[in-house]
């Protein structure tokens, strides 16, 4: 007998709650009594409740990806931003502008290029620099050239933000998937147990018509597992000669030998009948004798 398929994805519960929640109010309306009036109370109570926080869970989670793809290009530019005035200030190093302290005060290596993995690594590579550059370029204002001290306190004020945003951003959707996992959970719940309401409702009807009613009400079935069909086999009519042993002639006197296994890929070689006896003289025709 077909099986019930398990609700599997948001997209199947919101579908299933939708169509159970207007066929109930469609069979009370109609006077069909399959389920009561407090059944379909619920059904339509909690279609509106998983309507509302699927869409509170699919918003916030779009918002996610615009605030990500946001941040993204912010670090981006913060990162070659800090990149280009390390070359710099490594320039200005070996013009002997500034000491090697100075460097080591910023965590920037002398060789080699910074290879931070964490976007919080480069915010704070970006305020270090910022505050010692701060406090060199009162010195020697041409430290500085291009990216200038400005720029870099904008692109990290900006990353700072996107970051800041970002957070919130994944809050929000954790809240609202703690807030649908209870609707997702009470859908489930209703899909099993208006099932075998039904059933008990409808006790007695065939199962094709009771599948049909339930299909109504937005359920699926499958079929069960069953053998695989054998193909169908040729009857043989009596007397017929199988065709790996074909029967022996009767008639002819010849012996029939079963195949023999030969050499090692076993193929089967028939050995010719043989002739019990000569065949008679007066079957043979002798040519006739030419006159001398």
């Amino acid at each position: 007998m077909p099986r019930i398929m398990y609700l599997q994805s948001d997209r199947n519960r919101s579908t299933f709650i939708s169509i159970a929640a207007r066929a109930g109010r469609n069979d009370l309306n109609a006077g069909k009594g399959y389920i009561p009036p407090a059944v379909a109370d619920q059904l339509a109570d909690t279609r509106q409740a998983f309507k509302a926080a699927l869409k509170v869970y699919y918003d916030a989670r779009a918002d996610l990806a615009g605030i990500v793809e946001t941040h993204a290009k912010a670090i981006d530019t913060l990162r070659a931003c800090v990149r280009h005035l390390w070359k710099d200030l490594r320039f200005q190093y070996r013009l002997g502008r500034i000491g090697l302290e100075t460097l080591a005060l910023m965590e920037l290596p002398l060789k080699g290029m910074p290879g931070f993995t964490r976007y919080d690594d480069w915010l704070m590579a970006a305020a270090r620099m910022e505050h010692h550059l701060r406090n060199q370029s009162a010195k020697h204002p041409e430290l500085v050239t291009s990216p200038s001290l400005a720029q870099l306190t904008e692109y990290r004020t900006v990353a700072d933000d996107a970051a800041r945003r970002l957070s919130q951003a994944k809050a929000r959707v954790m809240d609202a998937r703690d807030d649908l996992d209870p609707q997702r959970a009470e859908v489930d719940r209703l899909h099993g147990y208006l099932a075998k309401f039904l059933r008990a409702a409808m006790h007695g009807t065939p199962n094709p018509a009771l599948r049909d009613e339930m299909r109504r009400y937005g359920y699926t079935f499958r079929p069960t597992k069953t053998e695989a069909p054998q193909p169908p086999q040729t009857e043989q009519p009596e007397g017929a000669a199988v065709e790996s042993e074909p029967a022996p002639d009767a008639g002819s006197g010849s012996i029939w030998v079963k195949p023999r296994r030969m050499g090692n890929h076993d193929a089967a070689r028939l050995i010719e009948p043989v002739s019990q006896s000569p065949p008679p003289e007066s079957s043979v025709k002798k040519p006739p004798r030419k006159k001398t």
